[in-house]
């Protein structure tokens, strides 16, 4: 029995990561009849190209419908297309809503007309 994690899923086909190695597995019977959840991300059990068991998760995110997530990374433009500081703050209340690590990356600063800009947003947030 290998462990490896789910980064993959397309049809019915999960591709599975061990140890460097990449496995195309389908689920087992017993986990379709409970009705199981599988996301990309979960950590399982397989053997002979069948995941046998869903490992229990850390955390998982609905929008995209991810498992096991460490960090998430909001990158947004500070010029063209303009900051929404309006949609920022509801990346970072979702993340801050699930326990996530948050960081924060700014691109685009060479483009504002303030050369202070940067330098404001490390104030607010």
């Amino acid at each position: 029995m290998q462990k490896g994690q789910i980064f993959k899923i397309h049809s019915d086909f999960y591709y599975v990561e061990s140890e460097g190695n990449t496995f195309e597995c389908k689920l087992r019977e017993v986990i379709k009849k409970q009705k199981q959840k599988v996301y990309v991300g979960d950590y399982v059990e397989f053997e002979d190209g069948a995941i046998v068991k869903i490992l229990p998760r850390e955390n998982y995110i609905t929008r995209p419908t991810v498992a096991n997530v460490d960090q998430v990374i909001i990158i947004s433009a500070v010029k063209e297309p303009e900051l929404s500081f309006l949609q920022l703050n509801r990346y970072i209340a979702f993340a801050k809503y699930h326990n996530l690590k948050t960081v924060l990356c700014f691109n685009k600063n060479d483009l504002s007309d303030d050369d202070k800009t940067i330098e404001k947003f490390f104030v607010i947030y």
